[in-house]
């Protein structure tokens, strides 16, 4: 069947399945693991909760044999079974390295990229690594094809990059949300939207137009999405390659202001001091994990922040206004 729909989309031939995506949730109240099927107007078709599962599901990924795969925060790939809500454990990565993201392309391989900027190539047919490659970045979440190009929503600038003969670039613009759920829908080489999740909201971007807004929502009953695949995802990754234009995300005014705070001391024991907060209206400030676990959320920015209660770790901050109209994400190491 994979190959009868390669040859459809390389031909430019219009595929018939409707727009489905699978999303992975977790609620930290039930510590849930959800693994729910999204309609073309991303209503819950289905959803099966994961038997006997300790931690979380980072992201997913579809292949092209039908199969969901999922790597979890203990750093394992696991073969889902959305039938029965089983799993079967397949490969343990080195666990001081943080993996939270995968996308599978049609050579039935997942590309996962790691919190030290690294690329990984895996082999499902042989359960192995096939290749390791620095890339200078990371990812909130996830990571996808669009028209022949891994893409995926740089940690650091927040913006759309792709990583394409050893380079990355940026081809469009992001915003201040860490997208964890990052995906496309393939309906031919010509035509392959990508789609974002976050809190429950779907957006649409158009890479092209540089252009992003949202389309959608998911009643989620208080859990966070961590990733997404849809079922033809890996498609994409056999389109003939498109070059795709860099675009210059330029700061504003007030995004500069942002960028010139000063976080100190950064590796952090206790107390993390900001500086330059002279902004004309009130900051707030949500922290993640590199795993993509939302850790606080809302809360108001001020020129001392107790950090004291976290274990030692890489995390993200990301700084915004009320309005969210601009934003900025700074890298914490705490000791």
């Amino acid at each position: 069947m994979k190959y009868i729909y390669l040859i459809a989309i390389l031909f430019g031939i219009s595929l018939s399945n409707a727009q489905e995506f699978y999303i992975c949730d977790y609620n930290q109240n039930t510590e849930e693991n959800n693994i729910k099927l999204i309609g073309p107007n991303f209503e819950i078709i289905s959803e099966v909760t994961l038997n006997n599962f300790v931690g979380s599901i980072l992201d997913i990924a579809y292949s092209p044999s039908g199969k969901i795969y999922g790597i979890t925060s203990d750093q394992t790939i696991i073969e889902i079974n959305l039938a029965t809500g089983d799993f079967t454990s397949l490969f343990t990565f080195q666990t001081s390295i943080f993996y939270n993201n995968m996308v599978c392309n049609v050579n039935n391989e997942l590309l996962l990229i790691n919190g030290s900027q690294q690329l990984i190539t895996f082999s499902l047919d042989s359960l192995s690594i096939i290749s390791i490659e620095d890339i200078g970045d990371t990812t909130p979440g996830d990571l996808t094809f669009y028209k022949g190009n891994l893409i995926f929503q740089s940690a650091f600038s927040k913006d759309i990059v792709r990583f394409t003969n050893n380079q990355l670039t940026t081809v469009a613009c992001g915003n201040y949300l860490s997208f964890f759920g990052f995906s496309n829908f393939v309906t031919n080489c010509g035509e392959n939207l990508v789609y974002a999740f976050e809190s429950g909201n779907v957006y649409q971007f158009d890479i092209e137009s540089n252009t992003v807004e949202q389309v959608g929502s998911i009643f989620l009953g208080g859990a966070e999405i961590f990733g997404a695949t849809s079922i033809n995802e890996y498609l994409a990754s056999a389109c003939p390659l498109e070059e795709l234009q860099e675009v210059n995300c330029d700061l504003n005014i007030s995004d500069e202001l942002l960028a010139n705070l000063q976080i100190y001391p950064n590796p952090v024991k206790n107390f993390l001091y900001i500086q330059n907060l002279n902004f004309s209206e009130d900051l707030f400030f949500t922290l993640y994990s590199v795993e993509g676990k939302k850790l606080l959320s809302e809360v108001s920015l001020s020129p001392e922040i107790d950090l004291s209660e976290l274990s030692s770790g890489v995390y993200l901050m990301n700084i915004y206004n009320k309005s969210k109209s601009v934003s900025i994400t700074k890298k914490i190491l705490k000791n």
